[in-house]
C-alpha cells in the first residue's frame, strides 16, 4: 500500500476528510504492541463488561449541550499512535453521544470548547463497539490543556 504517514496537522485533515481512514487497515493505524493490547483485552473482557464500562465512563464526563445531545469526550484506550508517531501534539480521543449528533454539531462543540478538532466515524464493521455511537476525534496541541478521562 502506498501510504505517506501524516508529518502536518493538515496532511491529517485530509486523510481524515478524504476517507482514507476508512481503508486502512489497522497496522497502519496502531503499533504491533497496542494491537496485541487491544486484542488481549477483547479476549478477556466480554462484551458486556466493556459496555459496562464504556457507559460508566459516558456518565461520569456526560455534557448536555444546549440542542439536548449527550455527549462525553475521552481519550481513546487504544490511540492510532502508529498514524501519528510524526504528530506528537496530536491526542485521540473519542466523543461517545446518546441520540444523533452530526459530525457538524460534534465539531462546533468541540471548537466551542477552544479545540482545534477533526474527526470521523468508522464504517459499522469497523466499529468495535457498535452499540454505543462514537467519533473518532483527533485534538491539535491538546496535551495538557484538557484532561481527558480515559475510555474504559
Amino acid at each position: 500500500m502506498d501510504f505517506q504517514f501524516p508529518t502536518t496537522w493538515q496532511e491529517l485533515e485530509s486523510i481524515v476528510n478524504t476517507g482514507v481512514l476508512d481503508e486502512l487497515p489497522v497496522e497502519y493505524k496502531r503499533s504491533p504492541v497496542l494491537i496485541h493490547t487491544y486484542e488481549q483485552d477483547r479476549q478477556t473482557i466480554s462484551k458486556a463488561q466493556a459496555l459496562q464500562n464504556i457507559h460508566a465512563e459516558i456518565n461520569d464526563s456526560l455534557t448536555v449541550l444546549p440542542t439536548g445531545e449527550e455527549v462525553a469526550l475521552t481519550y481513546n484506550k487504544y490511540p492510532y499512535d502508529l498514524l501519528l508517531h510524526n504528530l506528537p501534539g496530536v491526542d485521540h480521543a473519542l466523543l461517545w453521544f446518546k441520540g444523533s449528533l452530526s459530525i457538524a454539531a460534534a465539531k462546533a462543540y468541540l471548537q466551542s470548547l477552544g479545540k482545534t478538532c477533526c474527526l470521523y466515524e468508522n464504517p459499522v464493521a469497523l466499529k468495535s463497539i457498535p452499540e454505543v455511537s462514537h467519533y473518532q476525534v483527533f485534538l491539535l496541541d491538546n496535551v495538557k490543556a484538557f484532561p481527558l478521562p480515559m475510555a474504559a
